[in-house]
């Protein structure tokens, strides 16, 4: 979280002593933005952490705890943020078992990955479920946490956890509703879970403009 602590204060630091160590590697980073009405220092202590941040990372998913309140407002406080922090898992987890090429009908790699991310900046991630692979990629761009505008994404890395029965026309009727988005880049994989009773979308869109964003980084002396 980027509010004045731990995280916007040893974050960067941290970045710096992994690139020493790893110079070759891609380097991504969460960041939680503070709720607008925690005032303005916090606020303000966000947006010099998430300047420094995108200018140390590959790239930096960005979450907005004001989107936290959208969609899950009415939930207890507890279930809340544990309900964000366990799509985070899923989606680290999303991404890691989808560069595993068994059961792969189409594969995608590190490398892909790389492709999709590096020096990217400001991206957002989306994680999806359904019985209907259709509705599964609707519910993993509506499980976004930033006001991203999907028109402006440069890459998007998608990988598919499908049922068995999955027909090739759903699978490309789903990349044809990511695309008409006008994504520079479209990359994607699919693994075939035959034991699955619902569709799983993992979704990276990097390299994206956000209203936020761009206003915090307007007060943190830089730029997208």
């Amino acid at each position: 979280s980027l509010g004045g602590g731990t995280g916007g204060g040893a974050g960067p630091a941290l970045i710096d002593e992994l690139r020493a160590e790893f110079p070759n590697s891609i380097i991504g980073s969460v960041s939680s933005i503070p709720f607008r009405h925690e005032g303005r220092v916090r606020w303000e202590n966000a947006s010099l952490a998430l300047s420094r941040m995108l200018e140390k990372s590959d790239f930096v998913l960005v979450s907005l705890n004001d989107m936290l309140l959208d969609k899950f407002g009415n939930l207890p406080v507890r279930e809340c943020f544990n309900r964000y922090d366990y799509l985070v898992a899923e989606y680290v987890k999303g991404v890691i078992d989808g560069m595993i090429p068994e059961n792969s009908v189409k594969h995608v790699d590190f490398s892909d990955f790389k492709i999709a991310t590096q020096k990217t900046g400001v991206s957002a991630f989306g994680v999806g479920r359904h019985h209907l692979l259709n509705s599964a990629v609707d519910d993993a761009l509506e499980t976004t946490f930033l006001d991203f505008d999907p028109s402006t994404v440069q890459s998007m890395l998608v990988i598919f956890r499908t049922r068995e029965m999955v027909s090739m026309k759903d699978a490309v009727g789903s990349l044809r509703k990511l695309n008409k988005y006008g994504v520079g880049r479209l990359l994607w994989g699919m693994r075939v879970v035959s034991n699955s009773s619902r569709n799983l979308v993992i979704i990276t869109a990097c390299g994206t403009k956000s209203r936020t964003v761009e206003e915090m980084l307007e007060r943190g002396g830089a730029s997208v």
